[in-house]
């Protein structure tokens, strides 16, 4: 059975300007379920569209200063610098 979060998923990234439609087939879960794990999912979730420091997303996503890092895809994803000023 497949967990409502990849359905929530799906609606978030849906409302983003490339859009992630549903399909009668239901394909669009079935890539998410790959590309995501449940708590990754639920990560994404949580994420606002504004750039935050990665201590502000730990401490929202419950994991305060220790938060761990689930290892997944090996240290992959986007980078941002501090913005000054």
């Amino acid at each position: 059975m497949t967990a409502k979060v990849y359905f929530d998923l799906r609606e978030q990234m849906d409302q983003y300007s490339m859009g992630f439609p549903a399909t009668e087939s239901g394909v669009e879960i079935r890539i998410l379920e790959r590309l995501f794990s449940e708590e990754e999912a639920e990560m994404y979730l949580n994420l606002s569209m504004m750039l935050e420091s990665p201590e502000a997303i730990a401490h929202r996503q419950g994991a305060g200063r220790g938060g761990r890092h689930t290892g997944r895809h090996g240290g992959q994803g986007a980078n941002f610098p501090a913005q000054e000023g």
